[in-house]
């Protein structure tokens, strides 16, 4: 949720944030980016794959915590991010 916090309750600007945009991290590992510190240390072992079933898992018990446009994106970039990773 915290990607898409910044846009408070902005559905538009919730539903038009791309998943793969980089993104600044505070817990490095040797770059600022999010994306280059999983480059540094990928694969990482014991990681159980993502399927589109573990959406329903990931987010269950969140349908009233947040518009399901909110849920949807988070799906989105969970999975896109997911599908980024096993590409490496």
């Amino acid at each position: 949720m915290s990607l898409v916090a910044p846009y408070g309750d902005d559905l538009e600007r919730i539903e038009a944030f791309s998943p793969l945009s980089p993104v600044a991290t505070t817990n490095f590992i040797g770059s600022r980016l999010l994306v280059e510190n999983v480059r540094a240390i990928a694969p990482v072992p014991g990681i159980h794959p993502l399927t589109e079933d573990s959406r329903r898992i990931l987010l269950d018990g969140l349908n009233d915590t947040a518009p399901v446009q909110v849920l949807d994106k988070i799906w989105e970039i969970i999975w896109e991010r997911w599908r980024w990773y096993e590409a490496l």
